[in-house]
């Protein structure tokens, strides 16, 4: 048989026909027992009625229901059925089920068992049974969650989620700041965000009418975010979505293709190399459920774990999906999948600490980090990523160089200077960043000469990444340079590398003059000055 409680009590047989139970005390008394279907429920919480009132209603059910499921157990009674076959534990275990789906990240599985678990309901819960405030209001709160993983799940998919039904949810419950932070985020992916910012303006009225509070840090962050025109949040867990091709990197992905086998891959090289950008290309072409998790801001090891269990939708939150225990361990644990993890040098024992135990408990997990060190753990398989050869290193510049400057193409002209740029700034850098910023490229003697003015010159640039240490901006002379300028103040800039030094020991910046170098060069400061050169491909 089938029960249902989600609504008003409902009892159909194997053929699907209704059962009819009688009238009010026996629909409460099922009712009640059902709640806690195969177990016993003791005589004192069957309604507070004598025993032998209470020995009356249960003949009366045990006559309508086949099978004679009402047994009674020492000191109570119990029905004996699978708990399964009551849609209110259905639905308990279908939500369940569903946030795992959600915090792994498998979304549309996740939002169709979601969908079968709401189906569920037919009205308001335990309608048969009075004095059951506190179960009632549990199951409403359990419905809301499982409605707003629903809206999670569906945000996440390309065809996003209806506006209508969050409209209404925000309606039934206006000073819930979860449902009224998806409607916004909606709204904003439909392209209606006037509405969105106005629903935020009707939060923040509300609240402060209300409650004399302010919108929540979480709700104010969606709010920011449509305000800067920010794309609709990516879902978590997954990886960033490439913004370019991949360029000259076909090596080591042959090579990351043929470790498919092995549980813990590190790609290991300076930063700006390209790792993260390799990692993400590699993921996408592994077939595996990926997860991805950057762990750039976290300097505490102890706070690794942490890290990993929010980029996985694991942690609490008022906007976010709750997943239970933010264990990471625990929510990959049986699962056939890839744990990339980003930048993980600035905590390595930390990362070393989690991936030990991930690996030890996951069997089916293999892990992808990309790191400036290896993590040391047996078993790991390092793939170095170095400079770009110097063809795929101009090609890179040129595809970088023609996106800020139209018209701009490698040909016999431009190719020596190319080279020469590429092999100065050693290789990667100059073609993702320094070498085509706009205020390099603004004037066509600025890619440079073998034999020119700009010979011998590192190109100031800098780098957003917060591990990047401190150092001073510098320019090199010429060394054949006998003209002098005063020494110019030095700007202070993040992540500066120049060749033959390392990025972590400060240089003055000293120009020496020459005609050219002392009506162009100092045009270019404000430029270098004001502008971080960021990977166009979204690399470290």
């Amino acid at each position: 048989m089938r029960f249902g409680i989600l609504g008003p009590l409902e009892v159909r047989n194997d053929a699907g026909a209704p059962v009819a139970v009688g009238g009010p005390k026996p629909r409460a008394l099922l009712t009640r027992l059902l709640l806690e279907a195969g177990q016993v429920v003791a005589l004192e919480r069957l309604g507070g009625e004598s025993v032998n009132a209470l020995q009356a209603q249960v003949s009366r059910l045990r006559r309508a229901l086949p099978g004679g499921p009402v047994e009674f157990t020492g000191g109570g009674y119990r029905i004996a059925v699978d708990p399964q076959d009551v849609d209110v534990h259905r639905f308990e275990r279908l939500a369940r089920d569903g946030r795992q789906l959600l915090a792994a990240g498998d979304f549309r599985t996740a939002a169709g068992v979601l969908r079968e678990a709401l189906d569920l309901w037919r009205g308001p819960a335990l309608a048969d049974l009075p004095d059951a405030a506190t179960q009632v209001v549990r199951l409403e709160e359990a419905r809301l969650a499982a409605a707003g993983d629903l809206v999670e799940a569906e945000l996440a998919l390309p065809e996003g989620t209806p506006v209508g039904p969050l409209r209404r949810l925000v309606a039934e419950h206006p000073l819930r700041e979860r449902p009224r932070g998806q409607l916004m985020r909606a709204l904003h992916a439909a392209g209606r965000t006037a509405e969105a910012l106005a629903e935020f303006d009707e939060a923040r009225r509300l609240l402060a009418a209300e409650l004399s509070a302010d919108p929540s840090a979480e709700l104010s962050a969606v709010h920011l975010a449509i305000l800067r025109a920010e794309p609709p949040h990516r879902p978590q867990g997954t990886p960033p979505a490439p913004l370019t091709r991949l360029v000259g990197r076909e090596d080591e992905l042959e090579r990351l293709a043929g470790l498919r086998d092995a549980r813990l891959v590190t790609l290991v090289g300076p930063g700006g190399a390209g790792k993260t950008r390799l990692a993400v290309e590699a993921a996408g072409r592994d077939g595996r459920e990926v997860s991805f998790a950057d762990l750039s801001r976290v300097e505490d090891g102890a706070l690794v774990p942490h890290a990993v269990a929010g980029a996985l939708g694991l942690r609490e939150g008022g906007l976010a999906p709750a997943a239970g225990a933010a264990d990471p361990v625990r929510a990959l644990a049986g699962r056939a999948a890839l744990l990339v993890l980003d930048n993980c040098e600035q905590a390595l024992d930390g990362v070393a600490g989690l991936v030990r135990a991930l690996l030890g408990q996951c069997p089916g997990l293999a892990v992808l980090a990309t790191s400036r060190e290896p993590l040391g753990l047996t078993g790991e398989v390092l793939v170095p990523v170095g400079p770009l050869a110097p063809e795929p290193a101009a090609r890179l510049f040129a595809e970088r160089a023609a996106a800020v400057r139209a018209g701009f193409a490698l040909d016999a002209g431009s190719a020596a200077a190319v080279a020469s740029v590429c092999a100065l700034l050693d290789g990667p850098r100059p073609a993702g960043r320094g070498g085509v910023r706009r205020g390099v490229l603004g004037r066509p003697a600025s890619l440079g000469n073998p034999g020119g003015p700009y010979s011998g010159r590192a190109w100031v640039f800098s780098s957003a990444r917060p591990t990047a240490a401190r150092a001073t901006a510098w320019l090199t002379a010429p060394a054949t340079s006998n003209h002098s300028l005063p020494t110019i103040r030095p700007m202070m800039c993040s992540g500066v590398q120049a060749p033959n030094a390392r990025a972590t020991q400060p240089a003055t910046a000293r120009l020496r003059n020459s005609a050219t170098a002392s009506s162009t060069v100092p045009t270019m400061l404000p430029r270098t000055k004001s502008r971080n050169i960021h990977s166009a491909d979204g690399s470290d």
